[in-house]
């Protein structure tokens, strides 16, 4: 089972990509570090993860569930 699961992320800011096709599965237990320059995504991914910013296209699963649609204060985390 994986504890997060993201598939094909795409963030738009009018014609602007953020992020696009972010793919990145976490196992239950594992850690993770995102590192990379200022611009790159990085608090962007986390804020999607968050629910503090919507999709433009993909799926985002959070223990199994999807949770792309589901607001910051149901996902549990």
């Amino acid at each position: 089972m994986s504890a997060l699961h993201l598939s094909k992320i795409r963030k738009q800011y009018g014609q602007q990509d953020a992020l696009s096709g972010v793919d990145l599965r976490v196992e239950s237990g594992e850690r993770l570090a995102l590192v990379g320059p200022t611009g790159c995504g990085k608090t962007t991914l986390l804020r999607i993860i968050a629910g503090l910013e919507s999709l433009s296209e993909g799926n985002l699963t959070i223990n199994d569930s999807v949770v792309s649609t589901t607001a910051p204060s149901d996902r549990g985390i």
